[in-house]
């Protein structure tokens, strides 16, 4: 279990797409969770989350957006992201029990929650996966087509 600086979690396990057989059940599962609903997800690494508390951060080593979802039996919790550059307005993303779409590269955190709370952040940190930082209305697009 590898614990972030800055962050608090009962639990936190990184899970990277060269893992040691041990965690392959771990990523296994995961995929094939993302694949239900998402085709040609784009990751290299696993966050695996339980009881996560974070203040706002910025992810400096992503290269694209992140793929997130909460389970569990728990109110609150939403992603928050500022919605532009300037941090004027900011975006409560739901969560529970569904993917959610933002650019780690941007400000954001989750918001209070009551309950227990699991997540799963898809991300990554690999060269070749570069892309375009774009506005958080982008990736809300994305969430309310898929």
């Amino acid at each position: 279990e590898k614990q972030r600086r800055g962050v608090s979690a009962v639990n936190y396990l990184t899970v990277r797409k060269k893992h040691p057989p041990e965690h392959d059940i771990i990523w296994n599962l995961c995929h094939d969770l993302i694949n239900t609903v998402i085709s040609d997800p784009i990751y290299n690494a696993l966050a695996v989350t339980k009881s996560f508390r974070g203040s706002p951060h910025v992810d400096n080593h992503d290269k694209t957006h992140q793929h997130v979802i909460a389970l569990g039996d728990f109110t609150g919790g939403m992603l928050c992201a500022e919605a532009d550059e300037d941090g004027a307005e900011t975006l409560a993303i739901d969560v529970c029990n569904r993917f959610g779409r933002i650019d780690g590269r941007s400000v954001h955190w989750v918001s209070g929650w009551t309950g227990e709370r699991y997540s799963i952040v898809y991300y990554s940190t690999a060269k070749g996966d570069w892309t375009e930082r774009m506005p958080q209305e982008v990736h809300t697009k994305w969430m309310t087509s898929s």
